[in-house]
């Protein structure tokens, strides 16, 4: 399986993308999920 190639790789966080971030957990979503959402692998969300 190939692994998902990721643009935003070792990237501070904006923000937005942090505020996004909490919101998300908030609603109780998942890590591949919230990852998916914000652009981000699991490893770095």
């Amino acid at each position: 399986m190939a692994k998902e190639f990721f643009e935003r790789h070792k990237q501070p966080w904006k923000a937005d993308e942090a505020g996004q971030l909490r919101i998300l957990a908030a609603k109780g979503k998942g890590l591949k999920e919230i990852a998916k959402a914000i652009g981000r692998s699991e490893e770095s969300t």
